[in-house]
């Protein structure tokens, strides 16, 4: 991860475990995801009818959406239920003292 891409978008308390917190960082909508105590992140969108992720819950690995209950791996972004067939984008999480930091490619 090169310093050049990384984007500061809150401190480690700002997402809790078990959590996933909605933030935007540079206009874009992203979805903060602690799970077992390491951040992941996610595009806000589900890939089936655009809903906004950070509204639905964690199920362990997985972030379900409040509209169809499709649910995706906040790990990589793939699809671990439908009725998504698309995976959605995923985004590389630094954590640098107590600072959270994305690396969003443009």
């Amino acid at each position: 991860m090169s310093n050049k891409n990384l984007i500061k978008v809150g401190n480690q308390t700002d997402f809790p475990e078990g959590q996933a917190v909605a933030v935007e960082v540079d206009g874009f909508s992203v979805v903060i995801c602690n799970f077992e105590g390491k951040l992941y992140a996610v595009e806000n969108r589900c890939s089936h009818d655009d809903e906004e992720l950070g509204s639905g819950e964690l199920e362990g690995c997985s972030i379900v959406c409040p509209r169809h209950q499709a649910k995706f791996d906040v790990r990589d972004g793939t699809v671990t239920e439908p009725p998504a067939i698309y995976p959605i984008e995923s985004f590389e999480v630094m954590v640098r003292g107590k600072s959270v930091y994305l690396d969003i490619d443009e």
